[in-house]
């Protein structure tokens, strides 16, 4: 079985960055595996959800996973 690549409260950037209409930086807020695809659920920094591809994700920080600092 195939790890998730990111956890809940990760700081994301989406690969494709298009100052013009992109999501820029996002919280990932869910995950889901279809098959051999997984796709995120991120609140992005304009404060709409979308999902997203694994594969156009890359990751920014670590959340806390629940934990304090």
């Amino acid at each position: 079985m195939k790890k998730f690549r990111f956890k809940i409260g990760d700081l994301v950037r989406e690969k494709q960055f298009e100052a013009s209409e992109s999501y820029g930086y996002g919280i990932v807020t869910m995950s889901l595996k279809v098959g051999k695809i997984v796709k995120y659920r991120c609140i992005w920094s304009d404060e709409k959800e979308y999902w997203v591809k694994e594969n156009n994700l890359y990751l920014i920080a670590r959340g806390q996973c629940g934990y304090t600092s």
